[in-house]
């Protein structure tokens, strides 16, 4: 492990039994005076369905890239959550996937709200209640108001990627991300380029 895990990884992939794993990773890397910044994805810990000892691992290794499955509306009551408090301790996060099924759109907003150096956002299988298509404009535009979303020009290009597609959650993220940013649907071999956001 000491030979092959170096700064300059991408991937370890598989799937882990014991805790020690982690632990010799985070231990190794505290050798480095480089950041592991490269590093998007590690194995599974076989006793931790949310996910949270691998994210906590790539926390604590400074990863740039992240995924994460965001659960439905009892959210805030899963280890999931635990993740997603995590996000902001990231220093090098760029890129950061979201996937699952949730009954709402604004459950993104808490979850980017915790990401301030993004230039990637992809949302991949995600599904969102069907109650939810018949938000218009005005009223996210309120929500907005309310919340207070402020922009992140960081935040560059934004990608929904076998996910259903959902007018609030477009108008939701035209009111975060800067005038430059872009949205893209991929479906299949097919992209569907909305272009830079106006504003």
């Amino acid at each position: 492990m000491d030979i092959a895990f170096t700064p300059t990884m991408e991937e370890l992939t598989g799937l882990v039994y014991t805790k020690k794993f982690f632990n010799i990773l985070v231990s190794i890397a505290e050798r480095y005076s480089l950041e592991f910044v490269n590093l998007k994805r590690i194995p599974k810990y076989a006793h931790d369905n949310d996910g949270y000892m691998s994210a906590r691992t790539l926390k604590q290794l400074q990863a740039s890239a992240l995924s994460i499955d965001i659960q439905p509306f009892s959210y805030a009551e899963t280890l999931n959550w635990k993740v997603i408090k995590l996000l902001d301790k990231f220093k090098y996060l760029r890129s950061l996937e979201l996937k699952g099924e949730i009954d709402t759109w604004s459950i993104v907003d808490p979850v980017l709200k915790k990401c301030h150096t993004l230039e990637t956002l992809t949302f991949y299988g995600l599904h969102i209640g069907d109650f939810e298509t018949s938000t218009d404009r005005q009223e996210v535009h309120s929500w907005v108001i309310i919340h207070k979303v402020i922009k992140e020009f960081s935040l560059k290009a934004i990608e929904f990627k076998s996910s259903v597609f959902s007018p609030p959650l477009i108008e939701y993220l035209i009111n975060h991300v800067g005038e430059r940013a872009t949205i893209r649907r991929s479906a299949s071999n097919q992209d569907d380029f909305m272009g830079p956001v106006n504003l």
